[in-house]
């Protein structure tokens, strides 16, 4: 058991060895991108205020609650499968022989990880039963 170990105590996160020229022209491009969000926000906005029509759109109230519904459903989905990645991480780095990694993160440990968090819904016990009077009505 004299074999070669190692004990890391400590990180060092380092940023991108990049020139000054690379970082003005990425600091460049992301402001340039920026600034046509904002102004393509602020067309939609000036559109919707000069034309009466495009701001009086009744949406009904299934409608937005199975929208709000929906939304929650993959944020919560996109949450814990975010928590999937970062164990497996985890795993690859704290038990970094193959062996010990395979037997800890299977291929059925994978797809179940992923199906429950497909399968949860908002919420930790999964879709409440109050949505279903969206599909009722």
């Amino acid at each position: 058991m004299g074999g070669n170990q190692t004990v890391v105590t400590e990180f060092i996160l380092l940023g991108f060895c990049l020139g000054p020229r690379i970082q003005i022209l990425l600091f460049g491009l992301f402001c340039l991108s920026y600034t046509f969000t904002l102004l393509g926000n602020g067309v939609i906005l000036g559109l919707i205020s000069l034309d009466s029509r495009l701001a009086a759109k009744p949406i009904s109230f299934a409608g937005c609650m199975t929208q709000t519904f929906l939304f929650l459903t993959f944020a919560y989905a996109e949450c814990l499968l975010l928590a999937v990645l970062s164990y497996e991480q985890y795993v690859a780095l704290c038990h970094p022989p193959p062996p010990q990694y395979s037997v800890i993160v299977s291929w059925s440990i994978c797809i179940s990880l992923v199906v429950i968090s497909w399968a949860g819904g908002p919420g930790p016990r999964g879709p409440r039963p109050e949505t279903a009077l969206l599909w009722a009505s």
